[in-house]
């Protein structure tokens, strides 16, 4: 055949061609990623959603998204960014960002990614000055604000999001406690409103208007 025909045309000419393979180093392009998930006590948590967003980029692309196993851990293949973040949410946790650097490096990259509980703050969307719903506003959670003469500040402010129903209803999950935390809610033809919390240590669920 043609591969029998190349190898001698190559042995009259004196050449010797040797290719080898890592599978554990992968192939240039096919950056991997492991991320384990586990909570406080060491236990892995199954079904969280892992997101690989691409850190160079300024709207933060996702490459990837994955969910975790049994195990804890979500893997990826084929990223190609050299640097990149990854975001985390579990039910009834408190989402992380971690950033990953260097991924060019040869092997599977692991990260282990620790989730603390949180709590689930539910309430309503008012329009400013009446006590009329704001159907469909976004509202967001984020790390940070200034309450009670205290204040904070987070490099990575972002917890979460999520849309207000119709009636102006929303549930924000994974709050932490003991920390100032800002809501804010967001749409469009209107100016963001925000309130700022800190949540007890015993605190569960908390509604907010």
């Amino acid at each position: 055949d043609a591969e029998a025909a190349q190898l001698r045309a190559d042995r009259d000419l004196g050449w010797t061609v040797k290719l080898e393979t890592d599978r554990a180093a992968g192939i240039l392009g096919d950056r991997r990623l492991a991320c384990s998930l586990a909570d406080r006590e060491g236990r892995p948590i199954a079904g969280a959603e892992v997101e690989v967003r691409d850190q160079g980029d300024m709207d933060e692309e996702v490459l990837a998204a994955r969910t975790t196993g049994a195990d804890g851990v979500a893997r990826f293949e084929g990223l190609g960014p050299d640097w990149v973040s990854v975001r985390v949410k579990a039910p009834g946790r408190v989402p992380e960002i971690s950033g990953v650097s260097n991924l060019h490096e040869p092997g599977e990259r692991s990260i282990t990614v620790d989730l603390q509980p949180g709590v689930a703050l539910t309430g309503i969307v008012l329009v400013a000055g009446s006590r009329r719903p704001l159907g469909g506003a976004r509202v967001v959670a984020e790390k940070g604000g200034a309450i009670g003469g205290m204040s904070s500040h987070s490099s990575q402010p972002f917890l979460t999001d999520t849309p207000a129903d119709a009636d102006g209803r929303f549930r924000v999950d994974g709050v932490p406690r003991k920390e100032i935390v800002t809501l804010a809610a967001e749409a469009p033809g209107s100016v963001r409103g925000e309130r700022v919390l800190m949540l007890g240590e015993g605190a569960e669920e908390h509604p907010v208007v």
